[in-house]
């Protein structure tokens, strides 16, 4: 028996548009993740992972905000949502892809979870990044980098939505075929049979 159909096997439309807005939230995402932008100050800028002046860029690390609690707070947040959302990205195409995959529940409950779960992360690693550079720095004003972080957290939301409703219509489904009676004649006339 094959496993793989053509694009996107037999899966609802729920399935389809939900891959693709896991795979446009994870680039903005990327985007979010690997850019120094996040915020501005005093001529320099600042993502996660770097401090740039100009264009001469320095690690956090080296950063005497690389010791903040609070900012590393931040980007563990924001490193295990890119991680948790990367794995929603992976079961969201198996699940379009992979017809002996399309209807197992667990796997459809795990990429239901990989997108709720970065997104969580990613709202809360913006709102401490947000709270937090307002009360550290005397000047401080977000920047690209953060604006795409939480856009990407709020794309996320909607695979999730559009998941559990698909998971939902399938169940119900699978529930109506179990209660029809059997349609095949020779069924029918063994039962009256008996």
């Amino acid at each position: 028996m094959a496993t793989h159909v053509g694009c996107c096997g037999k899966t609802s439309i729920f399935v389809k548009v939900s891959a693709f807005l896991f795979l446009f939230a994870f680039v903005l995402l990327l985007l979010g993740f690997g850019t120094p932008l996040w915020s501005s100050r005093d001529g320099q800028s600042e993502g996660l992972w770097e401090r740039c002046t100009g264009s001469v860029c320095v690690s956090t690390l080296d950063d005497p905000l690389g010791d903040e609690a609070w900012f590393v707070a931040v980007q563990a947040l924001v490193t295990v949502g890119f991680i948790s959302g990367l794995s929603g990205v992976i079961l969201s195409f198996i699940i379009m892809f992979d017809v002996a995959c399309t209807y197992k529940k667990a796997i459809r409950i795990a990429a239901i979870v990989d997108a709720f779960v970065p997104a969580a992360l990613l709202l809360a690693g913006v709102f401490v990044y947000w709270i937090r550079g307002e009360i550290f720095f005397a000047v401080f004003y977000l920047g690209f980098s953060w604006g795409i972080t939480l856009s990407a957290a709020i794309v996320f939301i909607i695979p999730g939505i559009l998941l559990s409703v698909d998971l939902d219509r399938i169940h119900n489904y699978h529930d109506e075929a179990a209660e029809k009676p059997n349609d095949h004649p020779e069924a029918a006339a063994a039962e009256e049979h008996n």
